[in-house]
């Protein structure tokens, strides 16, 4: 028996309404047809299905059985178009990323950001893989799409698209202050430890054959997971390292609102504030330090004190602004301390590396992904 869906949705809003002329305005036909419609199941299911009145139709016992079925039925088509119309709108849906630690800060999450503040209904599913962990995942169908650094050298039906090139940088810690003004060949590189990222890593192959390219080898001293790592290591003396210029930078931004968040604790005493003037009740003192980047502004609402740093000042304040009043209190220099980690500049410059999209030519994403991907894109080639 086969029996088109298209009656069954007839007998299912004629059920709905109990009538067959409401069912023919509901489904936009006319009630002769509804009529014939249901003439036409009930023949083929061999059994009445409506009581007709006067008032208008009722289900019998086998038309009670048949519409606990079908509403299941259109049940489930109603909710199955209404998830489709609400992934057509980016109201729902899911993306399934896998990405590298370096990808992730060169180049997601600024769009991640974005993307999620645009479609807050997507749920966003971030797997932080090694690269070769990621090509896995697209070719098993894990995640949608990956991003990681480059080369991957995958292979087919796997689509390599490089998004951006970026500078990896040489960097060590105050144990090697004495290169902070030198520029090294590569070969003077390798006679001082090397931190690195562990072998078989896609990291460690690019810089064996980077040194190998120059009839070097490349032996580091101390191996660690992941990319994150090495600042850590180098900051501490165990040697120097190659780090993203962007991870280096991110690090120096996050000090330094560190140091604008809790200005006093970089602050040195240096003498009793003399300028003092009573507005209103409020006391404002002008501080002069002798800082590259303190914070600016520090206030204390509830004791009505404002204190206004001035920068290029090394000196005191000595001016009264009313000598009949001495208040006194502590003017502070902010003091920059120099950079426990530093760039160390390379005779043939930096190294430079890309990251890439992954995705699979033959498995298809769904409409939230390929959004993602679309902005992923523009965030690359604007950055370019």
């Amino acid at each position: 028996m086969s029996i088109s869906y298209d009656y069954y949705r007839i007998f299912y809003t004629a059920a709905q309404y109990g009538s067959f002329t409401r069912a023919a305005e509901i489904l936009q036909s006319s009630q002769p047809n509804v009529t014939r419609s249901i003439r036409y199941l009930e023949h083929e299911l061999g059994c009445s299905l409506f009581l007709r009145s006067r008032q208008g139709v009722a289900l019998t016992p086998e038309g009670e059985k048949l519409f606990a079925h079908v509403r299941i039925a259109c049940d489930h088509l109603q909710a199955a178009e209404n998830e489709l119309s609400k992934d057509q709108k980016l109201e729902s849906g899911s993306v399934f990323i896998g990405a590298s630690e370096t990808a992730l800060h060169g180049l997601l999450l600024p769009v991640l950001g974005e993307y999620h503040r645009a479609y807050p209904y997507i749920q966003l599913h971030i797997a932080n893989h090694t690269v070769g962990q990621a090509v896995s995942a697209v070719r098993s169908g894990l995640v949608d799409f990956a991003v990681t650094v480059s080369p991957n050298g995958v292979q087919n039906p796997l689509h390599e698209e490089t998004l951006i090139h970026y500078e990896e940088i040489l960097i060590a810690g105050s144990g090697f202050s004495h290169l902070r003004q030198k520029e090294l060949t590569l070969e003077e590189v390798s006679e001082y430890p090397l931190v690195s990222v562990e072998q078989h890593s896609i990291t460690y192959e690019f810089y064996k054959d980077y040194f190998a390219g120059r009839h070097l080898s490349y032996h580091p001293q101390i191996e660690v997971a992941t990319m994150g790592q090495i600042l850590p290591m180098v900051k501490y003396g165990l040697g120097i390292g190659f780090l993203p210029d962007f991870m280096f930078e991110d690090s120096l931004a996050a000090r330094n609102l560190l140091c604008r968040s809790c200005p006093l604790t970089q602050a040195h005493f240096i003498g009793p504030c003399r300028k003092a003037d009573r507005n209103h009740g409020n006391l404002e003192c002008e501080a002069q330090v002798h800082s590259a980047n303190p914070c600016p502004e520090a206030d204390r609402i509830h004791g009505n004190l404002k204190a206004e740093a001035q920068l290029c000042s090394a000196a005191s304040c000595s001016e009264e602004s009313d000598p009949q009043q001495k208040l006194d209190f502590p003017c502070f220099s902010f003091v920059q301390k120099e950079d426990e980690v530093f760039k160390i500049r390379l005779v043939h410059g930096n190294p430079v590396r890309s990251i890439s999209l992954i995705r699979d030519k033959n498995r298809p994403v769904g409409i939230a992904a390929r959004r993602l991907i679309q902005m992923i894109r523009e965030s690359a080639y604007s950055s370019d």
